[in-house]
C-alpha cells in the first residue's frame, strides 16, 4: 500500500463528507416522514389501529415514499461504503507504517 493511495482516500473522504451528511440526514427525514404519515392515516381511519397500518402499508402514498427512500438509502449505503473502505485502507497504511518504524517489517 502506498502513500498515494491514502492521500486519494482522505481527499475522497473530505469530499464527501456533505453529501454524506445530506443523504444521512435524508434517511432520517423519510424515516420521520413514514411515521408521520402512517399516524395520519391510522389516526383518519375508521378501521381499528391494526387493519389501518394494514391499508397503509399497502396504499399508493407509501408506495411512492418507499420508492423515494429505496433511491436514497441506495445512494447513501453505496456511499457509506466506499468511505468504510477508504477508512479502512487508511488504518492498513497505519498499521503497516507503525510496524515499520518498529523493525518489524521492510
Amino acid at each position: 500500500m502506498e502513500y498515494k493511495q491514502v492521500e486519494e482516500d482522505l481527499q475522497f473522504l473530505a469530499k464527501t463528507d456533505e453529501r454524506y451528511a445530506e443523504l444521512k440526514a435524508g434517511v432520517e427525514h423519510m424515516k420521520n416522514v413514514v411515521k408521520s404519515n402512517k399516524g395520519s392515516f391510522v389516526t383518519n381511519s375508521k378501521e381499528s389501529v391494526s387493519k389501518a397500518t394494514e391499508a397503509f402499508y399497502g396504499n399508493k402514498g407509501y408506495e411512492e415514499i418507499r420508492d423515494r427512500m429505496k433511491l436514497i438509502y441506495q445512494e447513501f449505503y453505496i456511499l457509506e461504503t466506499k468511505r468504510q473502505t477508504a477508512v479502512l485502507r487508511i488504518d492498513v497504511w497505519r498499521t503497516l507504517e507503525a510496524t515499520r518504524r518498529k523493525g518489524n517489517v521492510h
